[in-house]
């Protein structure tokens, strides 16, 4: 069953994305999360952006967006930008890439190629503590790798580097299964609904040093009491409609609004009010399309 305050939370997270992907002031923080719906919208994106690449780039352009699009295909993106130590904060780079925001599709694939094994290691532990505890030491191992790592790209791109974040996960599953809901919880949850909106926002974004990982871990900490929380009556504040519904379609909203973003700069060489506006519609339109054309039968089909 869905959760209403998860789709809420995702519909947040893609927000904030997709304003800090427009240089939006106020909102420098919107790389902090954003979720997963895999492999047939993705396979889509890249055959149109390599179709419609062409006609908005020069030539030497387009042959470095195809091998881009190439190296996305087999979710290697993460590898080729941390090897070329291609800042994903460095403004002018970010523009040159139509498939700059894919690296955190290539980290998630290859995390779900590991999963089978942390997953049939830990479950056989048989009391809850200890799977707890075997995800905890997976988890502090990972985050002090992400402290210690002495490149900020490697920090940021590789996925040992982010593994604690996806691990995470695994200990929410575990807490929840034997944790009782009340409605005491409510108030942690809407706490927790609020310090992530204050997270969302600002006017500087701490993309590396210990600034970054304190942000990440708030984001991640956050992000699993929510989930913990959910389905307690009285929270509203990520359950309202348009945030569910932002949730709903935020795979493709995620996965298109950075192409329209690159194509439409590519156009006017500058994101003034006009220009976000406009980007902001058309993704926002060609995600509803797609999910209700494309995605959302494919999720309800059974194969």
């Amino acid at each position: 069953m869905k959760s209403e305050e998860l789709q809420g939370l995702r519909g947040m997270a893609v927000i904030a994305v997709v304003l800090f992907h427009l240089k939006v002031r106020h909102v420098a923080r919107g790389f902090l999360g954003v979720d997963m719906r895999l492999l047939p919208c993705f396979a889509l994106l890249l055959l149109i952006v390599t179709l419609v690449v062409p006609f908005f780039f020069i030539l030497d352009e387009v042959d470095t967006a195809v091998e881009e699009i190439y190296h996305s295909m087999p979710f290697l993106i993460n590898f080729k930008f941390a090897s070329e130590e291609r800042s994903y904060w460095t403004k002018d780079k970010m523009f040159s890439s139509v498939v700059m925001h894919l690296w955190s599709l290539a980290v998630e694939m290859q995390f779900y190629l590991i999963v089978p094994l942390i997953y049939w290691a830990i479950n056989r532990l048989e009391k809850v503590e200890h799977r707890v505890a075997g995800h905890s030491a997976i988890l502090g191992a990972s985050l002090l790798s992400h402290y210690l790592e002495p490149s900020d790209n490697h920090q940021f791109y590789f996925l040992h580097n982010r593994l604690w974040e996806f691990v995470a996960g695994f200990i929410v599953q575990e807490i929840a299964a034997e944790m009782h809901r009340s409605r005491k919880l409510t108030s942690f949850s809407i706490a927790c609904s609020i310090l992530m909106l204050w997270m969302l926002t600002g006017d500087e974004s701490p993309s590396v040093g210990n600034t970054a990982i304190i942000m990440r871990v708030m984001a991640v900490l956050c992000t699993s009491l929510i989930i913990l929380c959910s389905g307690v009556a009285g929270n509203r504040l990520l359950s309202m409609k348009w945030l569910v519904y932002t949730g709903d379609v935020s795979y493709v909203l995620y996965l298109i609004h950075w192409p329209v973003i690159v194509f439409v700069h590519s156009c006017v060489l500058t994101l003034n009010l006009n220009n976000v506006a406009i980007c902001l519609i058309i993704s926002m339109l060609l995600s509803m399309i797609v999910h209700h054309t494309f995605e959302k039968p494919l999720l309800t089909r059974n194969f």
